[in-house]
């Protein structure tokens, strides 16, 4: 089933307005604003049914309803474990090492940043070639080969050698196997048909003899030497170009084995450490991050739908629980000072078959240790970090999720306005069930009970007198 999703075009703008420096245009911001969020939403919430009850049972959710608070969960503890935490693409690091080098060389000119950010991106930390086309990769590559060489090797015969070999993976014929090279999606298949297609090159072959000290020109030689590397590549993938998974780092692995072969050498050094390095970075950047939102991040979730079986199931126990609605278009802020928050974080769940990555912000060494000196995030890092809790798998798409997210909360609740609605769950007992009802006639708030319907796989409610 297909759903109509909030829109989220305007949420990285209304981010970058609130948490940066310019708040001329505060108010018409807001006013937008207001308007995206004129609607109900739902707060599913969890009760503990009797079987599974013991003297330390205490229904949380139920205490928070009474007090009017909603609770803000940590991050790390939600069930989906890509949920709040951005992922990390070595690939940036390769354009921050190309920039840094052109830019020594005083060779950054308007067509250089362009092939870059065109290969690149100019916000993601992605490889863009799926959404090139052959001419665009051609020119984009015949730009920046000279670059990537240069970054490889100093030695000006290794270097020809590897634009060589990128000329020879660009011809049309080979053009699918250089689109998986480039983004680490080389099978075991595809590494031996590299190796197939250097052994056919007559340069690569000279290139070969030329590392031997005593350099055979019988076919049958190289013959062997072609069977043997691909045998390696079947036994022992990793030996080779990696598993074919995005830590394997394949565009170093490549780079590792031309070298090797102008070299006559088993493994470069130089190569092996840098890409020792790129791992390195990779996973502190990622535990950092993680530390970060972890200790500073808190979430609220919410939906534009109450009538979900799947979220009755996950997220109100089995149906034994119960879910609010909640409007967040009053203005009575003296009275609940935490809601004029809550209006400026609640912003919509974005669902992408692309994870959010680490910005520049996120893994520059001088933001990171500005803050674990001064425990004061530099604005562009909070921009990321909040604009990162807001994406999901499009698996999710169904619950279409918003969130109130919370940064540095003393407490990880917010006091707001009492919810407007009381759904019961379809299969509450009674315990939870007359609480619920006395807490909401208290507030004057309706209460509906959530009913199978009997000929169709969905819910329907009636009102509780």
């Amino acid at each position: 089933m297909d759903y109509e999703l909030a829109d989220t075009s305007w949420v990285k703008d209304f981010i970058h307005n609130v948490f940066g420096s310019n708040s001329k245009d505060a108010d018409a911001i807001m006013a937008k604003k207001m308007q995206a969020i004129n609607k109900p939403f739902y707060k599913y919430c969890y009760v503990c049914e009797n079987s599974k009850r013991n003297q330390d049972t205490i229904d949380y959710n139920i205490d928070n309803f009474e007090k009017d608070e909603l609770f803000f969960q940590n991050p790390k503890l939600f069930n989906d474990p890509f949920d709040c935490f951005l992922g990390f693409s070595q690939t940036q690091l390769i354009k921050t090492l190309l920039v840094d080098t052109v830019r020594k060389q005083k060779k950054y000119t308007p067509e250089m940043r362009k092939a870059i950010n065109t290969f690149f991106g100019d916000d993601s930390t992605e490889v863009l070639l799926d959404e090139m086309n052959v001419t665009e990769i051609r020119t984009t590559m015949k730009t920046i080969m000279p670059l990537i060489s240069e970054s490889f090797s100093s030695n000006e015969k290794e270097r020809l050698f590897i634009i060589e070999i990128l000329d020879l993976l660009m011809l049309d014929e080979n053009m699918p196997l250089f689109i998986k090279l480039m983004t680490n999606k080389l099978t075991v298949v595809d590494q031996q048909a590299i190796i197939d297609i250097m052994y056919s090159n007559e340069a690569f072959k000279e290139y070969t003899k030329s590392s031997m000290k005593n350099p055979i020109n019988d076919e049958l030689f190289f013959d062997i030497i072609k069977r043997d590397m691909k045998l390696k590549v079947e036994t022992t993938p990793d030996s080779f170009m990696g598993g074919g998974n995005a830590d394997s780092f394949q565009f170093f692995d490549f780079f590792q084995m031309l070298l090797s072969a102008v070299q006559g050498k088993e493994q470069v050094p130089e190569l092996s450490e840098i890409k020792k390095q790129f791992t390195e970075i990779s996973n502190s950047a990622m535990q950092k991050s993680r530390q970060v939102i972890s200790e500073q991040c808190r979430v609220t979730c919410l939906s534009e739908r109450m009538d979900s079986p799947l979220m009755w199931s996950h997220y109100a126990n089995k149906h034994y629980g119960f879910c609010l609605e909640y409007d967040f278009t009053y203005n009575i802020i003296k009275r609940y000072p935490d809601l004029n928050m809550a209006k400026i974080m609640l912003l919509p769940v974005i669902y992408s078959e692309k994870r959010p990555l680490l910005s520049k912000a996120l893994a520059d060494s001088k933001a990171m240790f500005q803050y674990m000196k001064t425990k004061k995030m530099p604005n562009e890092f909070i921009e990321s970090m909040v604009y990162g809790l807001l994406f999901k798998s499009l698996d999710w798409s169904y619950e279409k999720e918003w969130r109130i997210i919370g940064l540095n909360m003393e407490k990880p609740v917010m006091k707001l306005p009492f919810p407007r609605k009381l759904f019961l769950g379809a299969n509450i007992e009674e315990h939870a069930r007359t609480r619920l009802i006395e807490i909401a006639k208290k507030k004057h708030i309706p209460v509906f009970q959530m009913m199978l319907s009997s000929d169709k796989y969905k819910f329907e409610y009636y009102k509780v007198d």
